[in-house]
């Protein structure tokens, strides 16, 4: 999940190979043995691993939560892990047109199924921890 300027999407198959975005991917990793990382990319350029996002156990299930912090003002993109509490990186970013949220879900033929939810606006739920984590990505 991430973003794009508006002009650049449908400008590569995946979220990460747009021109022009930032996103948050969960992906098998040739790095660490195939586990599942997870993986922040900008502008096609993939970010450092997070190790064991999850089990690549067949069979195995997980909830994930992420969050995108997007401060087009001061030209701040974020994206945070909100099970680990972590700001997984920020970006400064000069934006030349509108963003726009998009969303992806691997190859039908990978044997792995998805489930997502956006959750925006006045239904996030802000807690101490979010709001900390929201501060620390917007420093």
């Amino acid at each position: 999940m991430g973003l794009c300027e508006a002009g650049q999407v449908d400008s590569g198959t995946y979220v990460s190979h747009q021109r022009r975005s930032w996103c948050v991917s969960v992906e098998r990793c040739n790095r660490h043995g195939e586990r599942i990382c997870t993986r922040v990319y900008r502008e096609r350029e993939q970010g450092e691993c997070q190790q064991n996002t999850m089990s690549n156990t067949p069979g195995t299930q997980a909830t994930l939560h992420y969050g995108v912090v997007l401060d087009v003002g001061r030209g701040r993109v974020s994206f945070i892990d909100l099970d680990r509490q972590v700001v997984l990186d920020k970006y400064n970013v000069e934006f030349s047109e509108p963003v726009v949220p998009m969303l992806c879900v691997g190859f039908p033929s990978s044997g792995v199924t998805a489930s997502m939810s956006l959750i925006s606006g006045e239904d996030i739920n802000m807690t101490d921890t979010k709001k900390a984590l929201i501060y620390q990505a917007l420093k």
